[in-house]
């Protein structure tokens, strides 16, 4: 009750609704989601106050069957937005990927196109998901496998070997977490 008049009193003094962002719900363990999202969402509810959740969607729960169930159901209590870039639209998920990469060669004034095959080009954006982070991971690793062999650019063997290299440690971070969570 006391969370609800604090947001209520801030839309007041406001004079506008306000906002309360969640992040890496899925950090938490699966059985606990929808009971932390029914909790914000009652302190939400006609209070002036807007929810916006971020988690991946296939390691999250947001409602639980019972009585009374908990949580919230997707198009019913809200709605989602996918902001995944997947390669399910790979044309777009390489533009994406390319230009985030264009902005960090631009700014050590490299045109990308020098530097990155291509083929690795696709390579990259294939063995990255479409994932900005492992995008962004795997190309530094593909630049250090350049530079090993004394390449000036980066080819679709750098990257096959980067994305070996990075598989390993996301192999480790899953073991971890299949620790973690069992």
């Amino acid at each position: 009750m006391e969370y609800q008049q604090i947001f209520r009193d801030i839309a007041t003094l406001s004079g506008g609704d306000s906002y309360l962002f969640l992040d890496d719900l899925y950090q938490l363990g699966r059985p606990d989601q929808p009971s932390v999202i029914d909790y914000f969402h009652r302190v939400a509810k006609d209070n002036g106050l807007w929810l916006k959740i971020g988690t991946i969607r296939h390691r999250s729960d947001w409602y639980r069957l019972g009585n009374p169930p908990v949580g919230v159901k997707l198009g019913d209590d809200v709605d989602e937005i996918d902001l995944d870039v997947t390669l399910e639209k790979y044309s777009t998920a390489k533009k994406f990927l390319m230009s985030i990469l264009q902005k960090f060669a631009t700014e050590c004034n490299i045109d990308l196109h020098d530097l990155l095959t291509d083929g690795a080009q696709d390579r990259l954006v294939l063995a990255s998901g479409g994932v900005a982070r492992d995008c962004l991971a795997i190309f530094r690793k593909s630049i250090q496998a350049s530079r090993e062999e004394s390449q000036t650019r980066v080819n679709t063997e750098h990257v096959k070997q980067a994305s070996g290299e990075y598989e390993a440690s996301k192999r480790e971070d899953f073991r971890l977490l299949a620790e973690w969570s069992g």
